[in-house]
């Protein structure tokens, strides 16, 4: 979402900088925003330095913001706190910003200490952006806050599809179901489902579960399968064909301890899969019980 509203403003004529944890230049986002002549900085580096080192980032970019004084900064995180700094040195710095917020989780609450100042920066940005209403609330019980300037919106798809896709056919697999979500275990839960695919009665069931996606838990998983003796599943890992996926698979499965709103799901859908999904995040908003998944 960030990248793609980088590169509206700066079609519009707009001057855009923007500052991302882990610039991958080759990242074709990077590159369309370097072809509208954006500046894409890198703002840290992705590691678990201690916090003196770890925010270390912050003098240089309050040292940008206050030498070019910009008309809007846009904060985008992939929860609903771990940008809510930079907000606050928007505010210190008397600057307009909106936070974006992917994800809220049910087990995630801030501390007492830090609460009624992190609500303070969600009560003064501009506009706070969720993508469920589910991440809408839950974000205002835990910061005791009622968010005037809340919109919920929905993240960008990578599916066209005028129709659903045929049913694909059933070979000697029975049942296949893809798992299509980063391979982090703390949000998706993949544990989870190796845990129940590894109980005898489905084991003796005629499915297989293929795991689309890269992350940091992947050798864990690929171990635990071992381990729980399942021969049923597959790591695929990153693929940006999402048509594909759907033109061989039945279902979408993703057993996600939290969310925000899946596009895993949304793309499942649009191409006329059900999804299998836990009550987290914005899944009810777009699942119908028995229904649609």
């Amino acid at each position: 979402m960030w990248s793609a509203a980088a590169c509206a403003l700066a079609e519009s004529g707009h001057s855009v900088s923007c500052f991302k944890t882990g610039v991958d230049a080759t990242h074709p986002s990077v590159r369309r925003l370097k072809s509208f002549t954006c500046t894409v900085r890198n703002l840290r580096q992705r590691n678990r330095a201690p916090v003196l080192i770890k925010y270390s980032h912050v003098l240089p970019l309050a040292m940008h913001l206050s030498t070019r004084r910009p008309d809007l900064v846009i904060v985008s995180q992939g929860d609903n706190y771990d940008g809510l700094y930079l907000g606050y040195l928007c505010q210190k710095l008397r600057i307009p910003y909106t936070l974006i917020c992917q994800k809220a989780s049910d087990y995630l609450w801030p501390e007492d200490k830090l609460r009624s100042r992190k609500g303070a920066v969600l009560e003064g940005a501009v506009r706070c952006f969720f993508v469920s209403e589910h991440n809408r609330r839950l974000t205002e019980d835990q910061y005791g806050v009622t968010l005037k300037n809340a919109t919920v919106v929905r993240n960008p798809y990578m599916v066209r599809a005028a129709q659903p896709l045929p049913w694909p056919a059933c070979d000697d697999d029975g049942l296949r179901l893809a798992c299509v979500a980063r391979l982090y275990l703390l949000d998706k839960g993949q544990d989870i489902l190796l845990r129940v695919l590894a109980r005898n009665k489905w084991k003796e069931r005629e499915l297989h579960v293929s795991f689309f996606g890269e992350g940091v838990n992947r050798q864990s998983l690929e171990s635990l399968a071992v381990k729980l003796g399942i021969q049923n599943v597959s790591f695929e890992g990153q693929t940006s064909e999402v048509i594909s996926i759907w033109r061989n698979h039945h279902a979408l499965i993703l057993p996600s301890r939290a969310e925000g709103m899946p596009l895993s799901l949304v793309e499942a859908m649009i191409c006329g899969r059900p999804g299998i999904v836990t009550n987290v995040g914005g899944n009810a908003e777009i699942v119908e019980d028995r229904v649609t998944g």
